[in-house]
């Protein structure tokens, strides 16, 4: 079968959106589909690069679908951010290959409606990860065009239950799944806090200002730190003995099983209805973290043990949400173990790409 990944959010190295799509390709390559990955049309070529040593690569998307409405406009950004993602979508996808199927692993709403006024003979699969807010109207409009067109939706889900409750009463014709995580671990017992993982990329939503001063604190305190990429920082801690620079990260699982703790100094708010990759991998791995209060997947990992939370975005906070990781650092590696003993038999790449190939079963 001829399969296309869609992200047009796969810009940048790092995230959920580069190892979900990498992770997919591969598999879907060694069942013996035909894959084409299609992204984001201002991905750098370091990047695309990497990719295409996993799977043939297109940049075509030229919308950003995370670009901030108020940057668009600050009183109808919303409103015109739909409309003119749909129309470039539309633009974009015309210079797509044909194919049996378009497995969309982001899907926002302006990209279903895309699809829909598009209306290619084409079957469907796409995961929905945000929790529609000012959005839901859109999200509804986009449903209703998309099942009077001729794509033939195999499978539309999330892989967040929260989000579920919110996209099935907008979406309820294509009966929304909730989805197993794409993401498997090789989780291990871990005993003590040596090595410490700040893997995401420098994004402001991620912590880009507050990455300094926690990294210098992780090699004070004589820790080892795992960091994605190194070239933003001041040269006396990019040339630290105990700082290791990953670069380009083809494996989260390989990366996160590096660490005894990972850090996510995320801002909460922008988090309040999203999974992160990260903390996804960390809970298959079996590796503690450190998350926001507040941000949706905190309080279920609180509640696990396998986290601890700080409450403030600033150094101080981390520092001590730190220091209560090191005190409690058994009873922490336990539960994060526990707990990917539980992830194993609920979630799964293999598991996934089934839902996604063939939709649910009837």
């Amino acid at each position: 079968m001829k399969i296309h990944i869609m992200d047009p959010g796969l810009i940048t190295a790092g995230g959920h959106n580069q190892d979900w799509c990498v992770l997919m390709a591969v598999a879907l390559q060694k069942q013996g589909h035909e894959v084409t990955l299609y992204c984001s049309g201002r991905a750098p070529d370091s990047l695309v690069t990497e990719l295409r040593t996993s799977v043939p690569t297109q940049r075509v998307f030229r919308f950003n679908p995370y670009v901030n409405a108020k940057d668009i406009d600050p009183i109808c950004g919303d409103i015109e951010r739909q409309i003119l993602g749909a129309e470039t979508v539309v633009e974009d996808l015309r210079k797509v290959s044909p194919a049996d199927l378009w497995m969309w692993p982001t899907m926002f709403a302006h990209e279903m409606m895309a699809i829909a006024r598009l209306n290619p003979k084409v079957a469907l699969s796409a995961v929905i990860h945000h929790r529609p807010t000012e959005d839901g109207a859109w999200w509804r409009l986009a449903g209703k065009y998309l099942s009077r067109s001729a794509v033939n939706v195999k499978c539309i889900g999330t892989t967040n239950d929260e989000v579920l409750t919110h996209i099935y009463p907008l979406l309820s014709q294509f009966n929304p799944q909730s989805l197993p995580m794409p993401v498997d671990g090789n989780p291990t017992q871990r005993e003590s806090l040596k090595t410490i993982g700040i893997l995401s990329n420098f994004r402001h939503e991620t912590g880009a200002k507050i990455i300094v001063p926690l990294l210098q604190y992780c090699l004070d305190q004589g820790y080892k730190v795992l960091i994605s990429d190194a070239r933003q920082l001041p040269e006396s801690i990019a040339k630290h003995p105990n700082l290791t620079e990953l670069g380009f990260i083809e494996s989260f699982a390989t990366a996160v099983e590096q660490c005894d703790l990972v850090l996510v100094p995320y801002l909460w708010h922008r988090y309040m209805a999203r999974t992160s990759g990260l903390v996804n991998q960390a809970q298959a791995s079996a590796v503690p973290c450190i998350v926001p209060a507040g941000a949706g997947f905190s309080r279920q990992l609180r509640q696990l043990g396998c986290a601890e939370l700080f409450h403030q975005f600033d150094i101080n906070a981390l520092q001590q949400a730190i220091q209560n990781a090191s005190n409690n650092y058994q009873s922490l590696a336990k539960s994060a173990y526990d707990v990917s003993q539980q992830w194993k038999k609920r979630h799964g790449l293999q598991r996934f790409l089934y839902m996604m190939e063939h939709g649910p079963a009837q």
